[in-house]
């Protein structure tokens, strides 16, 4: 999952989002947008795929795999 935090990080950079912009669309805490980013935690699928859709990507890109330009 060390590819999972790195491109989230990544991509939030890239976005301009803060963790806690990041963490508001998707509707969780700070602290776990830092958790991703930090190998700490996995997210659920959901939460997977409502980070994708905030960040504007798929989960396959998310996961390290091809993005979808």
């Amino acid at each position: 999952m060390a590819e999972f935090a790195e491109t989230l990080a990544r991509m939030r950079t890239e976005k301009g989002f803060s963790q806690e912009e990041l963490a508001k669309r998707v509707g969780v805490t700070q602290a776990a947008i830092w958790q991703y980013e930090n190998r700490l935690a996995t997210p659920k699928i959901a939460i997977a795929i409502s980070l994708a859709n905030a960040l504007g990507t798929t989960c396959e890109a998310l996961m390290g795999g091809k993005e979808e330009k």
